[in-house]
């Protein structure tokens, strides 16, 4: 009787972790596509707030300054990148190792300098949109 009742319990017990092993495997392809998806939200979250930034030193005109922080990393501690593409009016944000990245337009293509960690400063003089460290 004692030997029917351990091998039942090893047999119930396999079953659930079987189970168990399954529903993982299934639900692991959402969770990696959750975590990209929610560095490609605040990434475009961070990259809306620069433009908005630089579109209101084009947009106020000559004598504007103003000083902002950007993250280290993103809100999920993700890497990321920010360039000015003067050239084709847009801002770019990268994000990790190559995951991914996005371009929004900016009203003006005078603009200089680059971003950096932390404090930056942008200033607008006679119509040139300069942005360094602040």
């Amino acid at each position: 009787m004692h030997g029917q009742s351990s091998i039942e319990l090893i047999t119930y017990i396999s079953l659930g972790l079987i189970i168990t092993l399954l529903f993982l495997a299934a639900v692991l392809p959402y969770e990696n596509s959750i975590k990209a998806e929610r560095k490609s939200v605040l990434g475009k979250e961070l990259l809306w707030r620069v433009t908005a930034e630089l579109n209101g030193a084009a947009s106020v005109g000559n004598g504007y300054e103003r000083t902002f922080a950007l993250p280290q990393l993103l809100g999920d501690g993700t890497n990321y990148t920010l360039r000015i593409d003067a050239a084709r009016q847009l801002v770019r944000i990268w994000w990790g190792e190559g995951e991914g990245g996005y371009g929004l337009p900016v009203i003006t293509s005078n603009i200089t300098g680059s971003f950096s960690y932390g404090a930056n400063r942008i200033t607008n003089s006679n119509g040139l949109v300069t942005v360094g460290a602040g």
